[in-house]
């Protein structure tokens, strides 16, 4: 089994670099591959970011700002695991997330699957969802009650 994790990014290096140390810190063994999308950044920002590629980190480079759901998605079409997650690069992931998300998605026969996010200073609930209204209405659910 291979795992790919998209990060669009659209300059900020520093946030990425952070974001992309603890992916790899955070995972068990397995086999996967980063792909960083690199949406427009400027020409120092994506030299920086030329500097991590490696075997298990690729770059794909867009001249200008697509945006992040074209970043994805182009992403996701380079993409060659059998999982595919899609990863924001002001994340930092903590040790023992991957395990529950995997078994989320290949035990029960999940199409997609989402994490708590914390807010970084507070550490209280920032993201926990998004809840709909039966007239296609949609928010974020910021607490853990249903």
């Amino acid at each position: 089994m291979k795992v790919s994790f998209i990060v669009p990014v659209f300059n900020n290096f520093d946030l990425t670099s952070e974001c992309i140390h603890s992916l790899r810190n955070s995972l068990p063994k397995i086999e996967y591959e980063i792909i960083i999308v690199d949406d427009g950044s400027d020409e120092t920002v994506s030299r920086k970011l030329k500097s991590l590629e490696n075997n298990r980190l690729k770059i794909i480079r867009h001249s200008k700002n697509f945006g992040y759901a074209k970043a994805n998605n182009v992403g996701a079409k380079r993409a060659t695991g059998t999982f595919l997650f899609l990863i924001n690069n002001d994340l930092i992931l903590e040790d023992g997330w991957f395990k529950p998300m995997l078994a989320a998605i290949s035990k029960r026969k999940v199409g997609i699957a989402g994490n708590v996010q914390l807010d970084a200073k507070s550490r209280k609930i920032d993201h926990a969802g998004f809840l709909f209204d039966g007239n296609g209405s949609l928010r974020h659910k910021r607490s853990s009650n249903p």
